[in-house]
Parts: C-alpha cells; sequence; structure tokens
C-alpha cells in the first residue's frame, strides 16, 4: 500500500504537514508513519521537505540505504541500478548503507552535499551541486543565470530523458533564460539559438547540437 505516481509530479503530504514530491515510477510506502517513511524509487526521484522539531528524527528508507533527517529538504533519486543520489538543499541528513555482506558505511552531508552511494560496494561518493535546481524540480521550471550550456544539457538531458550531446566549445558557453514545463526541446534549442547560433540533428531519443558557423 501507499502512494505509486504513474505520471507528473505529485505531492504527498506526511501526517506532520511535511510534504514530498514524487516523480514517475516512485512509491511512497507507509505515508502514514510518522517516525520512518520508505520509498520506492525504480529508477525515479524525490524531494523531501520536512518540517520536524530538532531531536525527533525520521528515517527515509529506499533500500539498502537509510537517511536520517530533522528539519531539512532533501532530494533523493535513483539514477541506476546500482546507485542512489541524496542531494542535500537545507538542514542536515545523516546517510547510512547497509550492503549486501552486512558491512555499513554512513557520512553526514552540507547543505549543497550530494551522496552518491553505490548500492554493490558501499562506497559513498561526496561532492558539491548546485541545489536550485532540483527545487525548481518541483514545479517544472528551471531558471538559468549566467550558467555554463554544459550544465544546462546535463539537466535537460534528464528532464526530457534523452541523450543529449553538445561540442566540448558550445558546453563553455554561458546562459541565462527560463525553461517551463510546456517547453519543449525544440523550444529550448530556439531560445539557446538566440543567444548562440546553434545547429542540432535529432534522431529518436539522441540530439547532436553544435555551434553554427
Amino acid at each position: 500500500h501507499g502512494v505509486f505516481n504513474q505520471s507528473g509530479v505529485q505531492s504527498v503530504q506526511l501526517p506532520d504537514y511535511s510534504e514530498v514530491w514524487l516523480n514517475e515510477n516512485t512509491r511512497l510506502r507507509d505515508p502514514e508513519q510518522i517516525e520512518e517513511v520508505r520509498v520506492d524509487l525504480f529508477n525515479g526521484r524525490a524531494i523531501f521537505d520536512i518540517r520536524k522539531e530538532a531531536g525527533q528524527h525520521l528515517s527515509v528508507r529506499m533500500g539498502n540505504t537509510e537517511v536520517i533527517v530533522t528539519g531539512t529538504e532533501f532530494l533523493v533519486e535513483q539514477t541506476s541500478g546500482e546507485n542512489v543520489l541524496v542531494a542535500l538543499v537545507s538542514g542536515e541528513v545523516h546517510v547510512n548503507h547497509t550492503g549486501e555482506n552486512g558491512e555499513r558505511t554512513s557520512s553526514s552531508l552540507l547543505p549543497s552535499q550530494q551522496a552518491d552511494i553505490n548500492n554493490l560496494s558501499g562506497e559513498i561518493l561526496i561532492t558539491e551541486v548546485d541545489t536550485c535546481y532540483y527545487r525548481a524540480w518541483k514545479d517544472g521550471t528551471y531558471r538559468f543565470t549566467d550558467e555554463r550550456l554544459g550544465v544546462i544539457a546535463d539537466l535537460l538531458s534528464k528532464h526530457y530523458n534523452m541523450d543529449i550531446q553538445m561540442s566540448s566549445s558550445l558546453r563553455k558557453k554561458r546562459f541565462t533564460g527560463r525553461i517551463t514545463p510546456e517547453d519543449k526541446i525544440s523550444d529550448v534549442m530556439d531560445m539557446i539559438n538566440k543567444s548562440y547560433p546553434v545547429k542540432y540533428e535529432m534522431t529518436g531519443g539522441k540530439i547532436k547540437i553544435s555551434e553554427y558557423r
């Protein structure tokens, strides 16, 4: 039982008025529980905005990975069958992972840090990330201010579920603009083309973008 989202981005309210946003192929199990929530990602994504009083801990479990939170906002995402991402927007979280052999690894996250957890080895890799893009995902609107096109291309690859390849020279260019849920990938190309002349070839789920010379 629980909430299984099959389309779009869906908002679910927990008993303490915390909110969770789920995308497709993501299921929130036992949302009525106060102390432990389980989420099945199925290559999906969820953002938690937890309104907990200090000292009251909530456990969010994704398979063998557990996130201990207080008052905080964070994202969880399954990027492949082997990896789970946890990105912290605000507050604090503690990530625990128990491997198939019973070995336990753990790490604490600071705001704007991301943990990339390998489900097979249990290795946790910590990197710095710009979480404003994760927060924008909730309403589907992305706002870019002088951002490198390479970063934007990688984000759009996930957003449109496409393999977006961009020439190295173009990836270094900077772009300012806004992409809304109504925009198709061709609309985005038109926006970029206003700043930099580009040409692109789209075949199936792949798109190649290069500078127009």
